[in-house]
Order: structure tokens, then sequence, then C-alpha cells
């Protein structure tokens, strides 16, 4: 590992965040033996909201709510002994790579330091949450929270007035549960979504087993779709159908449980203007249908943007919220990241991400992103396992970086200002549109990772 002379990391593997992926992560360490540490900055495990299905456990809705899915998550670190490899309540403030001994020191807020042969990053890409950019914000006198930061007692809104700053995907869920009980409740919000409704529903103890017996055929469907949706691809062109077929297929795909209206439409949705402009008007149709106000319902209808190029929320009962009395219409970046001679990660990636897989950066040894930018899903190289210094080589760097832009020439949502293109209103300098996704399928990014494996990690300098 190294001469005496040269101080010793204290583990073999630091994770930091203990959501799904860095669970995940922290059970294969544990696997191999290594010591490991998860830093997660809350009091628990859950990160912002599978990697492995257990017969143990009994779903009780087929779309689950946060406290179930942090009940889960819990389960597997009980079941797995997760626990012992997991501090709770520390933020990660730096993470500097350093040349001489070859391993990182972080730092957290309590400027507390640890040293680690490798890094691995499950922090994901909305874990940082931002106040809005709405002057006097900071300076308001009531209660205010922010949903990725939810006190964990209860808060109740009885005989209140509240107000909701944005309709963004929580916001949408939130909307109709706070209405049921607020003295008035006012969205405020600047440009609205679209959204279509999530169809959730209760699972009884036969409707488990069902769903338990049929777990291997259901792991092979999402394997094998596209996006790794329990959703058929959607492979019909829009224009092999009549107006009236059209119609008929879209009422089908609005009336199932889950994204099957976003992931099995037709497959020119998200690439031609066109016919995005065609299921964006059904969309709104619905809309209208469903807000009884005419002028509620049109300024609830996305006018900029067409229906599935940001972020799909799903809801239930969110447009009927505005029907009721009460209703009125009114995460890298936050960890001092530096590889090589102090580079920092920021300017790396100052006019976008530059990445290899999706996993691993040009000058930033020794760290691996999971569910970062550039990257279907998570995936850690087994060369962790006796490698003591990986980093991808410049040109694997370029050629991927390349294919990432390449698939995403022709996708309408690249046009579309949005977090998933980088953009966020509330904080200056991110106003530029990047490629911050692979939009390739799910098979394609795991074949090319084991591609990558099976040739023994040449695209890597291994030391």
């Amino acid at each position: 590992m190294g001469s005496l002379d040269v101080p010793q990391p204290d583990y073999d593997v630091l994770i930091i965040g203990a959501g799904l992926s860095g669970c995940y992560a922290c059970y294969r360490m544990q696997q191999l033996n290594l010591k490991v540490k998860v830093l997660e900055a809350g009091s628990s495990v859950g990160g912002t909201w599978y990697w492995k299905v257990l017969d143990e456990w009994n779903w009780s809705e087929h779309f689950a709510p946060q406290e179930e899915t942090e009940r889960y998550i819990q389960f597997i670190c009980d079941k797995y002994e997760l626990w012992k490899s997991m501090q709770f309540d520390t933020r990660v403030k730096s993470a500097h790579w350093q040349k001489d001994g070859g391993f990182w020191k972080l730092t957290d807020d309590s400027q507390r330091e640890y040293t680690t042969r490798f890094l691995i990053t499950g922090i994901g890409l909305l874990s940082d949450p931002t106040l809005p950019n709405i002057p006097g914000v900071e300076d308001f006198k009531g209660q205010a929270f922010h949903t990725s930061r939810w006190p964990s007692k209860h808060v109740g809104f009885e005989g209140k007035n509240v107000g909701i700053i944005g309709v963004g995907a929580t916001a949408i869920q939130m909307t109709p549960e706070i209405a049921k009980t607020a003295k008035s409740l006012t969205v405020f919000q600047r440009t609205p979504n679209w959204a279509i409704p999530l169809h959730n529903s209760l699972i009884d103890k036969e409707g488990m087993d069902k769903i338990r017996a049929a777990y291997p055929e259901t792991l092979k469907k999402i394997n094998s779709a596209r996006l790794s949706f329990l959703h058929a691809d959607g492979d019909k062109s829009i224009w092999d159908d009549t107006p009236e077929e059209r119609e008929a297929f879209w009422e089908y795909l609005y009336a199932q449980p889950g994204f099957g209206f976003w992931a099995s439409n037709y497959k020119e949705t998200l690439r031609d203007r066109q016919a995005n402009a065609l299921v964006s008007e059904f969309v709104a149709k619905k809309i209208r249908q469903r807000v009884h106000d005419p002028w509620t319902a049109d300024k609830l209808i996305p006018k900029t943007y067409g229906f599935g190029l940001r972020r799909l929320p799903m809801e239930t009962n969110f447009y009927e919220a505005f029907n009721r009395p009460n209703e009125v219409t009114g995460a890298f970046d936050a960890i001092d990241i530096r590889g090589i001679d102090g580079h920092r990660l920021l300017d790396e990636w100052k006019d976008g991400p530059r990445t290899y897989l999706g996993i691993t950066v040009r000058r930033f040894p020794n760290i691996f992103m999971s569910m970062g930018p550039h990257q279907a899903y998570g995936n850690i190289p087994a060369s962790i396992e006796y490698a003591l210094y990986i980093e991808p080589k410049e040109d694997s760097v370029q050629k991927w970086t390349d294919h990432v832009h390449e698939l995403g020439q022709g996708l309408l949502s690249n046009e579309v200002d949005s977090w998933l293109t980088g953009v966020n209103k509330n904080v200056a300098g991110k106003q530029k549109r990047i490629i911050a996704r692979y939009s390739g399928s799910a098979q394609d990014f795991r074949r090319q990772c084991n591609a990558v494996a099976g040739a023994e990690y040449e695209t890597f300098e291994l030391r």
C-alpha cells in the first residue's frame, strides 16, 4: 500500500450520502471486506427520497409515500448490518486529492477531517436545496419550510393561511393535501408545469402475494425496458394512427398508473415539434376538463414548452385542488471538490460536465459518482477491488462526452430551461443550458460499462 513514511488513509472507501445508491455502495464495499464509512448530512438514511427487492417486505401502496420508502431503506440497513458503517449529521464541505499520499481528504462542517483511498459520491442531482430568488424571502417572519428539509415532527396547517412557492414535483404532491385543512392556500408559480395522474392504489395481502410471485418477471421487464420503467417502450409512430386512434391511445395511457403516458407514448413525442404539440394539446384539454374555472385552468397550462420536456411530476387530485374555495393561484456545487494539483471540479465543468461513463472525471482519481451527470444509473467499477489509483484517460473522457452530446441532438428537452439542462433561475451562474443527461437506453449504458470491464479497464490509468 505504501511506505511507512507516507500516512495511510483512515478508510478504504468513503461514501457521501445515505440514499439508495449510498446504501447499495456501502453493501457492496462491505462484501469486499473494505473499511468503509458513509457520511450523511441528515439524521437517518433515505437521501432525497431499488436496488434489491426483498421477499420479507410488504408494500402498502403501488407508489410508496416518503415514510414507507424510508422504512424500507431502514429495513435494508438492518438486514445487511449497514448501520455500523454510517455516520449521520455530517455535512461534507470539501474533498481534496492528496497527491503525496494518493488519497482523498474530506472536511465536514465541524472541521473534522477524514481520509480515504477511494471516494464515492451518492449525493445525486437533487440533494442541495435552493431558496427562491425573491427579494426579502429570508426576512419572512412566519413559519417557512423547504420541502427537501421537512421537519421530522408533525406540521399542521389547520386554519392557517398557507403559501406554496413553485409548482415543482413536490409542490404538486403537497398542494392537494394542504388544501384539505388550510384556511386558505395560495400557490405562487413562475412557470406552470405539465403533470399527469399517478393513479396510486392500496395493496392488500392477496395483491402483495401476486406482486411477490411476479418479481422475477417484473425485474426482467425492467431490465429490458429502454428507460427501466415497468412500461412498454414507446415504439409506435404517431403518423401511422388516425386522429381518432391517437385520441383513444392517449385516453388509455392517461388512465394507466405511473409513467406510462410519458414512457409508452408515441416515439416522436420528445423529438418532433408537431407530434409534441399534439400530445401537449391532449394534456391541456385534460387540465381544462378537471379545473372548473377557465381562467385558472389556462394559468396552469404551460405555454413556453411542450409536454415531457422537463421532469414530469405525477399528481393525485392536484388540479381538482384548484376547485376548492380556499385555493388561490398566484448538489455538486455544495462540496468543494478538488483533484490533482488542487484543480476544482467547478472549473473542470464550467462549460458543462465532462465525464467518462458518467462515473469518473479526468484529473480526479479514485472518485466515483453515483447518479451524477452523463450516466443512466449508478455503477462502480469492479477495479476498486485491486487498484490503488484509477483515473480516466483524456481521450476516453472526450469520446464519452461527445457521445452523450450526440445522443442528445434533436431532443426538444435540451431547448428548455430546467434543472435537467443545468438551469436554476434561483442561482447566479446557473443560467446556461448544458447537456447533463445520458439519453441512450439503460441497456446500452450497461453494455458500454460491461465492455470497459471486459477490456480490463484499458480506458483508465491504473496504478
